[in-house]
């Protein structure tokens, strides 16, 4: 009987040890997505304002044609 607790106690340690272990990746893959969002957010915008920079000088470039 006492064999058989220690078995169990071991299994039940081991079993605990590999969940923690697969939290844990689980959080690095987590924080790695996070991170690359986050630089692909801040590229996405940094496009944006220079896609409304280009249409701002299209614009003017047309106006200043236009009154040729």
């Amino acid at each position: 009987m006492t064999a058989s607790k220690h078995t169990k106690s071991a299994a039940e340690s081991s079993r605990q040890n590999i969940a923690n272990e697969i939290l844990e990746a689980a959080k690095t893959v987590c924080g790695e997505l996070i991170a690359d969002t986050e630089r692909t957010l801040e590229k996405a915008r940094y496009l944006e304002g220079e896609a409304d920079r280009k249409h701002v000088e299209a614009h003017e470039e047309r106006e200043r044609a236009a009154a040729i």
